[in-house]
């Protein structure tokens, strides 16, 4: 591997763009896609850059076990737990690790009416996106020629059930 190899490797795993990272290391503009494409093919180079993705990720403590949990706390998600017993909308310093999780995004405003008292509007992830790549995780899903297919539901709904049972310890 040569030193501008090198260099383009570790361009790479900055912004995961081929052609940036080639052009950043001196690569023509006019070719840097192409020679992109040629070094990414190289042995060497995708080794390299799999070990500094790995270096990366565990500098930024993500693993895969991670994702799969937040992903979980979205797919498993109930509203009612942004709720009190009686109704009332919770405050945000009321929340749970995991709902505050599963939000996307807060908004706070004075009651029109009461103008002492605040209005808060909670906008939670995709849940039913979430399911989807956990079932796709688990092999319950599918992809061919663009259409989803449901495979097997039998043997997965053991291994949804067993990698339920594992993340939620129940």
């Amino acid at each position: 591997m040569t030193p501008k190899q090198k260099r383009f490797c570790e361009e790479y795993v900055i912004h995961l763009n081929g052609a940036k990272a080639a052009s950043d290391v001196g690569y023509s503009k006019r070719t840097a896609r192409k020679q992109a494409s040629r070094l990414l093919t190289k042995a060497d180079l995708k080794q390299y850059i799999k070990d500094l993705l790995d270096k990366k990720a565990i500098r930024s403590e993500i693993t895969a076990d991670r994702i799969l949990e937040e992903i979980r706390r979205i797919a498993f998600f109930s509203l009612s737990s942004l709720y009190h017993d009686d109704g009332r909308l919770k405050e945000p310093h009321e929340l749970t690790v995991e709902d505050g999780a599963v939000i996307s995004s807060f908004k706070s405003r004075k009651d029109v009416v009461d103008s002492k008292s605040e209005i808060y509007e909670y906008k939670t992830y995709d849940k039913q996106k979430s399911l989807e790549l956990l079932c796709r995780h688990l092999g319950l899903l599918s992809q061919e020629n663009g259409v989803e297919v449901t495979v097997n539901i039998e043997d997965k709904d053991k291994r949804l059930k067993a990698l339920k049972k594992e993340i939620l310890g129940k």
